[in-house]
């Protein structure tokens, strides 16, 4: 599966991602990282992969990681660390690693590292302020070769 279709795949999860307290959804996905992105948030930013390439065996495994960025803000210092901490957990639950997402009935992806970035400080992007946290998923295609 090419990366233009996998990273559709990626961008449709991110937007499936919401918090119960308090209630919040991704508002946007960006599937490469914007000059701006105020008014926008709760947001996803996903940058370019690095991609490593195995043969063996009749087939190519392309294993991509990805590094993704969520950001927030709220003028309560207090609800926005329960939104960061609430996504935190939502982005695991939703890359659980028992239960692979199946990307486009393909490709599956997995989550490595979920790391929470000053969850109560200031993450900068663009010049302005920012709760966040970022994460790196890898996300592996197994394909035979062509003969």
């Amino acid at each position: 599966m090419p990366w233009k279709e996998i990273h559709a795949e990626l961008a449709k999860l991110f937007a499936e991602v919401a918090i119960d307290d308090p209630p919040a959804t991704v508002v946007r996905v960006y599937e490469e990282p914007p000059a701006s992105i105020e008014g926008d948030e709760p947001c996803v930013v996903i940058y370019p992969p690095e991609a490593t390439v195995t043969l063996a065996f009749g087939q190519r495994m392309v294993e991509y990681k990805v590094t993704c960025l969520l950001l927030l803000r709220d003028e309560d210092p207090e609800v926005a660390a329960r939104m960061i901490s609430g996504f935190v957990q939502a982005v695991i639950d939703r890359f659980e690693t028992d239960k692979a997402v199946t990307m486009g009935g393909v490709a599956n992806a997995w989550l490595i590292d979920a790391k929470p970035d000053r969850p109560h400080g200031d993450v900068r992007y663009a010049g302005t302020s920012y709760v966040g946290f970022d994460y790196t998923l890898v996300i592996g295609d197994l394909q035979p070769l062509a003969e």
